[in-house]
């Protein structure tokens, strides 16, 4: 049994029973979205597969929009000062390490 998570469009393969017969509330392991898996559509959308090709891809059960990448809940990239302060200062040090490096391995094994 394959298993699509509906908000980032991962797949899982489980064994069909696991769910068992009233459904299983399933969590997925990446977007950490929960939904309910129901056998029952499952299954009915497994014969109507197998029964005629055709009509199974015309399916909204199988009909699948592209997954939009997106950020884990939480997690968002921002630029803030700070952030660009620090990275000018490491960069600074950075430089200035290479044209004093003569004069800092004189400190040093001094």
């Amino acid at each position: 049994m394959i298993l699509t998570c509906p908000r980032c469009a991962t797949r899982y393969f489980i064994d069909a029973a696991q769910i068992g017969t009233d459904g299983r509330t399933v969590r997925c392991a990446d977007c950490h979205e929960s939904w309910i898996a129901q056998p029952a559509l499952e299954s009915a959308g497994a014969e109507t597969m197998k029964a005629s090709p055709t009509q199974a891809k015309a399916s909204p059960l199988f009909a699948a929009a592209p997954a939009k990448p997106r950020l884990r809940p939480g997690l968002k990239f921002t630029r803030s000062p700070w952030s660009v302060g620090i990275a000018l200062a490491f960069v600074l040090l950075v430089f200035l390490a290479f044209v004093f490096r003569t004069q800092i391995v004189q400190f040093w094994l001094a």
